[in-house]
């Protein structure tokens, strides 16, 4: 069985541990920037993570991991693609080991890593979610130290939320209060560390069993606390509401399904909400997509294809068509290309990301297009997925079929068929 205080002595200057866990997993991090390095480091240990390196370079990840035993890898994406994809050859090498990616996947490099064996997370970077990413670490590296309890995820995922919905002008105030309260907790309970950087969050360090029921009841007194000094710091009375607002928007966000998070929001006072309906019914919407396709006629625009689900057909009406079109062409001036995002008029949920070209079109009398037809291809998406239209290399390759085409009637259902499946293929949705 591997020591990790031994190897600790072997390695004592690639090795660093965190504080207060045994046996903890012990990930090698690979990053071409040494201050995104060096921050990276700081997060991982602060999570109970012990740390091999960092690396700078695939050579170097690989020198290591062929004489450190380690239990996975954090790779930071690049911009060189030549250092990317030899680091894939390294993760083919230990194919077994899991692989957390974090930054801007492009096409290329998410073909890769669906190729690859190894059970693996990939996010955003800087990491704007952690409550998921300790949520995926979980799943990844199983019950070791450093492991985060679901009920300590759904604290964590409140308190990102008390700061989400916290109005611009309170949002300050509101971060220093969740610091401050919750901050305290590692002081009188050294089982736990607290980490303020990126977002408030509560780190549990002990070799030791996690107490749920123990946790259930401290967390109970936080909240109170919370709910207290909100009032009292912002002269406010609706504390109890606003926590509770964050607690129902972390269950529907993150799919709680731990009966003691559900419980724990019952005993907040909301026993008359199905919250697991509530859940279901977020996570069926989020995953809600719809593909248009509208082509500017004699008559105006005409939505001549479509593919939605059930949800989003109510919104594709007439008025979001006339908007739509009205983006990427009005009057005699027509633009060609990908725009986005655009928020829909009949909707404060759901977002478009629009392509468009000019087409041959024989049916056109309009002497003014001399036989040509501006054409849009819209897709409809959730608003906590908005982030998929800055990925240019997924919209590229997913709209290429459509920007090869030379007349409208090339346009076909199959083709407003395949991008839906594109779309639909890589949202993270349940």
């Amino acid at each position: 069985m591997r020591n990790i205080q031994e190897l600790k002595k072997a390695y004592p200057q690639e090795i660093t541990l965190p504080r207060g866990v045994d046996d903890p997993v012990l990930l090698l991090i690979t990053c071409e920037d040494e201050r995104i390095a060096k921050k990276l480091k700081h997060h991982f240990l602060s999570y109970g993570y012990a740390i091999a390196g960092p690396a700078y370079n695939s050579d170097m990840a690989h020198s290591l991991s062929r004489k450190i035993p380690i239990d996975g890898f954090v790779y930071h994406l690049g911009n060189d693609l030549g250092e990317i994809l030899s680091f894939f050859k390294v993760l083919q090498e230990f194919s077994f080991l899991p692989v957390v990616f974090l930054g801007q996947i492009d096409a290329t490099v998410r073909l890769r890593i669906k190729k690859l064996e190894n059970p693996y997370f990939a996010t955003d970077y800087p990491i704007a979610d952690q409550p998921t990413l300790l949520k995926e670490m979980n799943r990844l590296f199983g019950n070791r130290g450093g492991t985060i309890p679901e009920l300590l995820i759904f604290a964590n995922a409140t308190f990102n939320e008390m700061v989400s919905l916290a109005r611009r002008k309170e949002k300050r105030e509101v971060e220093h209060i969740i610091s401050e309260i919750v901050g305290q907790l590692p002081s009188r309970w050294d089982s736990f560390a607290f980490e303020n950087d990126p977002s408030p969050t509560l780190i549990y360090l002990s070799q030791a069993p996690f107490d749920r029921s123990q946790f259930f009841v401290m967390l109970e007194l936080l909240f109170n606390d919370l709910e207290e000094t909100i009032n009292d710091k912002l002269n406010v009375t609706w504390g109890a509401d606003f926590i509770n607002d964050a607690i129902l928007q972390a269950i529907a966000r993150y799919k709680f399904k731990d009966e003691l998070v559900l419980n724990f929001a019952k005993v907040r006072g909301l026993p008359d909400l199905n919250i697991k309906q509530l859940v279901q019914k977020v996570t069926e919407a989020e995953g809600f997509i719809g593909v248009g396709y509208i082509e500017l006629s004699d008559h105006g625009p005409e939505l001549l294809k479509m593919k939605a689900d059930p949800g989003l057909e109510m919104l594709i009406n007439e008025q979001t068509v006339a908007q739509l079109i009205s983006i990427v062409g009005q009057g005699e001036s027509y633009r060609e290309g990908q725009f986005g995002i655009v928020p829909l008029l009949q909707s404060q949920d759901y977002v478009a990301i629009l392509s468009s070209k000019i087409l041959d079109s024989e049916t056109l009398e309009d002497i003014r297009m001399a036989g040509r037809s501006l054409t849009l291809i819209f897709v409809v998406i959730h608003k906590n997925f908005s982030n998929l239209a800055m990925d240019k290399s997924f919209l590229k390759e997913t709209m290429s079929e459509y920007y090869s085409l030379d007349n409208v009637k090339q346009v076909t259902d199959e083709l407003i068929e395949n991008i839906y499946q594109k779309f639909k293929f890589i949202l993270p949705v349940s």
